[in-house]
């Protein structure tokens, strides 16, 4: 558990070279030790001082992201990428597809419909 520090990069490189479904267990397992640790014991304040609450939204939008290939709004645009490396790393696995790291470049990603255009070039 990376919960002495709740920083959600240490946690994100630690996973680099698994495959998804253990990097999604150990999201899971994290977010519920870490949840029990800021909501279920006497040292909840302080967990929750030291940034366990925003940890813990990180790795939820993280498990999110992986699950869906949804860019999680909300997110600050510095934690989204410190995803890069990890999905970069799954997309080398064949664990997700490289469409995924289409999120992280500069240029906002848009889903077309090749139907619809074709339409407006009859018009």
């Amino acid at each position: 558990m990376n919960s002495q520090t709740f920083d959600v990069k240490i946690f994100i490189s630690a996973m680099e070279g698994r495959r998804l479904k253990d990097v999604i267990e150990a999201i899971r397992k994290e977010v519920s030790e870490v949840h029990d640790l800021s909501f279920r014991s006497a040292s909840g304040t302080r967990a929750q001082r030291s940034g366990s609450i925003e940890y813990l939204q990180d790795l939820k939008a993280l498990e999110f992201f992986l699950r869906s290939n949804v860019k999680p709004s909300g997110l600050r645009e510095d934690v989204f990428q410190l995803f890069k490396p990890l999905c970069k790393s799954l997309v080398e696995m064949d664990e997700l597809v490289p469409q995924f790291l289409r999120h992280f470049e500069n240029t906002p990603f848009h889903f077309t419909n090749p139907q619809a255009e074709s339409n407006q070039e009859r018009r």
